[in-house]
């Protein structure tokens, strides 16, 4: 009984140890975007960091790794922080979170242009990530969370003069037309509406709400309490999607930026999904084994996600690496054993958007033994 016990309590104090989001500085700019942040389909190059291609290549500490996001209410396993202050801010022990914890970074960097747009207020403590990219479909996105200190106590709930922490993510390029530098749009909006992702945007009593998570009332799922307190910041948005139509084939410049407010204090940060900055990516499920009478069956092409309206793709179909069909829905009905195999290509693109293969077996005996 005592050695069941001690179990118990060490599998209790492992679990709560590696419950908190952690942090990982040991990568540099240049290093996380081109390994952690790029997914299928998109090439990277001129890549910057404030303004810098020299501190591309060095450790900076307002970017980092996170990992163990999904413990936390980030909701995002792992990927990229970016930092008003020292990303290390994120990191603390469950249940040691400290109300407006801020850690200003080594080298701060005073103002932005594009931000300095979106809100009134001197810019502060801005981090910038900056990149060329080269798509090879008709859209790109990435997956994201926004997160401040500034929640709940500057917000316009609780105020009369709220710190509206700031972020952007500036998109410019072939087709893209907008208010900010090099002709940029902002894809960092509330769905369905033209309006910014911001403090003051979204809050604990803002229209918008159904975005906004509470630190405080966080249910960690790995233990089922409440204000676990797994990541510092007091209040962050769900998971969001950043969305950019592009022209395949063409270059883009896409300028990842957030920084503080009025003062130096109480940081902010945006979470970005590992390698989520990619193109749509597919799945034709698990391998197929039928034993009997069944000799046919229906392959249907699955996206990662969403697709935007007017994104029409075409499916090229292999069996054994011979192209049998060309379709323009995403469903074949097969009847022969092989590996079948799909190309998914954008309207206008000469390139392959994404693939995917799966093994079929129609026959009376198992191409296996059953164990």
């Amino acid at each position: 009984m005592k050695k069941i016990l001690l179990f118990f309590v060490v599998l209790f104090i492992h679990s709560n140890s590696f419950s908190q989001v952690l942090i990982d500085q040991t990568k540099t700019p240049s290093q996380i975007t081109i390994q952690d942040l790029i997914g299928a389909g998109v090439s990277v190059s001129n890549i910057t960091f404030n303004g810098s291609a020299a501190n591309a290549n060095l450790l900076r500490d307002q970017i980092g790794l996170f990992s163990n996001g999904l413990t936390s209410p980030v909701n995002i396993d792992s990927g990229v922080i970016l930092s008003t202050g020292n990303s290390l801010v994120a990191q603390i022990a469950p249940g040691t979170q400290v109300s407006g914890a801020s850690q200003v970074s080594v080298s701060p960097v005073v103002g932005d242009a594009d931000l300095a747009t979106l809100v009134t207020g001197t810019i502060r403590n801005v981090a910038v990530l900056e990149f060329d990219f080269v798509p090879t479909s008709s859209f790109v996105e990435f997956n994201y969370v926004f997160a401040s200190e500034e929640y709940p106590e500057f917000t316009p709930c609780t105020t009369a003069n709220p710190i509206n922490d700031v972020f952007g993510f500036f998109i410019s390029g072939p087709g893209i037309t907008g208010p900010f530098s090099n002709s940029a749009a902002n894809i960092a909006l509330i769905p369905g509406t033209t309006l910014p992702i911001s403090i003051n945007n979204i809050n604990e009593c803002s229209p918008h709400n159904a975005y906004y998570v509470d630190n405080s009332t966080f249910v960690d799922p790995s233990t089922g309490l409440v204000n676990t307190n797994t990541v510092q910041y007091d209040g962050m948005t769900t998971v969001l999607t950043a969305r950019s139509n592009v022209q395949c084939g063409q270059t883009y410049h896409i300028k990842l930026a957030i920084g503080n407010v009025s003062d130096n204090g109480w940081d902010s940060a945006v979470f970005l999904q590992a390698n989520s900055f990619s193109i749509p990516t597919v799945s034709l499920g698990s391998d197929r084994f039928f034993c009997g009478a069944q000799t046919c069956v229906d392959l249907t092409v699955t996206f990662a996600q969403t697709l935007p309206t007017g994104f029409n793709p075409t499916f090229n179909w292999y069996l054994n690496g011979v192209l049998q069909t060309t379709t323009t829905v995403p469903t074949l009905n097969v009847c022969q054993s092989g590996t079948w195999s799909v190309e998914v290509l954008t309207p206008g693109c000469a390139t392959v958007v994404t693939t995917d293969d799966v093994e079929v077996f129609f026959g009376s005996t198992p191409p296996f033994n059953a164990i």
